[in-house]
């Protein structure tokens, strides 16, 4: 899939495609918030339920004279840090710098994490995307997600980039953000765990406390030279030797599905990165999931889980999704999430109904047209499936909202 930039034949005539673009139309907002650090947002005015957003990000260092954090983010309502998704940096988390956060009324919770290091002045191409309950992050690679969850509790919003500073002077904001077209395949799950998970979800940038919920997976904490691996330099030292800095060596890639804390007992990961076996050795109650294509089982696989997260929103397609990456399995996802909040359960009927009706027709029209480029060539139950689900979408179009 080729993403291209979203212009005016897009949106509205007198709006292009960069941040830069869209503030000389008076088409942007910034926001400072904050107060011993400060976060400033420059986003794109104008609510959207599917969407990517691209920027270079500055990752930031370690002391207090740059920024210390910076993001993507989508479907922002009220202030950036009120409800949002984000594809987020922090360079002082340990093995996990890059990751996917929620805000949802001001509790922050961690829908994915990548297993990395990230040196202090860390540079990137950075991308978040939300494309009906599924939502994608992106490092340096634009054709390929490092991360993805599914999420089903914010439906629309604004796109915006974020970066937290010492001072209003150095926000580091790259004014090439732009919005493009949504891609759709991610890489494939390699196991399922399902496992408790921690924190308060509170965030208090005053007195500089960030204890998210997340999953409480595994950690082996070693300690290591920064002089041989510079890039672990701005993780916390090692308690035994300050000289040196702690890494854990058990990180994972991972992403929640329906994360919910306080709703459900436990959390949902898909693993990308460790075999069953792997996880299994950790203590960790991990599944292999069902080969490539068969529906039968992994149909099965979501109703087995489902029963014990009567939470959960997102169905059996953004399960398929997120286990397998294919891209027409998304465009059955998306069919059941515009279905689902406009026409069936309708829990999200309002949050839509924000978006300006001319984007969302032509976000549904867009979808239409994806569908009827890829299932050509699909057979058997899969073009069955493909067929139900497009036919959900036209019932949305023909009736409204």
């Amino acid at each position: 899939m080729v993403t291209r930039p979203v212009r005016s034949s897009d949106l509205s005539p007198e709006i292009g495609d960069t941040i830069a673009f869209w503030a000389a139309a008076g088409k942007a907002v910034t926001t400072w918030g904050g107060t011993s650090t400060h976060s400033f947002a420059w986003c794109f005015n104008l609510i959207v339920a599917d969407m990517r957003i691209e920027a270079v990000q500055d990752a930031g260092k370690s002391d207090a004279t740059k920024p210390l954090k910076s993001a993507v983010v989508g479907r922002v309502n009220n202030h950036p840090q009120d409800t949002a998704y984000g594809a987020a940096y922090n360079i002082q988390a340990t093995t996990a710098d890059f990751a996917i956060h929620k805000v949802l009324g001001g509790i922050l919770t961690v829908l994915a994490s990548e297993p990395v290091d990230l040196p202090e002045a860390y540079v990137a191409q950075t991308a978040f995307q939300a494309v009906g309950s599924n939502i994608n992050a992106y490092r340096e690679n634009m054709a390929t997600p490092k991360l993805s969850a599914t999420d089903s509790d914010i439906a629309s919003g604004l796109f915006c980039q974020i970066n937290e500073s010492s001072n209003y002077v150095d926000p580091n904001l790259d004014i090439s953000t732009r919005l493009v077209t949504p891609s759709s395949s991610i890489p494939p799950t390699v196991s399922v765990v399902d496992i408790d998970y921690v924190g308060s979800g509170v965030a208090d940038e005053v007195r500089r406390i960030s204890d998210p919920f997340r999953p409480h997976l595994p950690e082996d904490p070693v300690c290591v030279d920064p002089r041989e691996r510079p890039e672990v330099e701005p993780n916390p030292r090692c308690p035994n030797d300050p000289n040196l800095r702690v890494m854990n060596a058990r990180a994972v890639t991972w992403g929640a599905f329906e994360f919910k804390p306080r709703e459900g007992s436990s959390v949902v990961v898909m693993v990308r990165s460790h075999n069953a076996d792997t996880l299994r050795s950790w203590g960790l109650n991990a599944v292999k999931p069902p080969q490539q294509l068969d529906i039968t089982s992994v149909r099965q696989m979501y109703l087995d889980y489902a029963r014990n997260h009567t939470e959960w929103l997102a169905g059996k397609d953004d399960w398929m999704y997120q286990l397998w990456g294919l891209e027409h399995l998304e465009l059955n996802a998306v069919a059941d999430f515009y279905y689902g909040n406009l026409v069936e359960h309708r829990k999200h009927y309002h949050e839509l109904k924000r978006v300006p009706d001319d984007i969302l027709r032509q976000t549904l029209d867009m979808w239409m047209r994806r569908f009827a480029e890829k299932k050509q060539g699909v057979v058997g139950a899969l073009r069955e499936r493909m067929d139900k689900h497009e036919q959900k979408l036209r019932e949305v179009v023909h009736r409204g909202w």
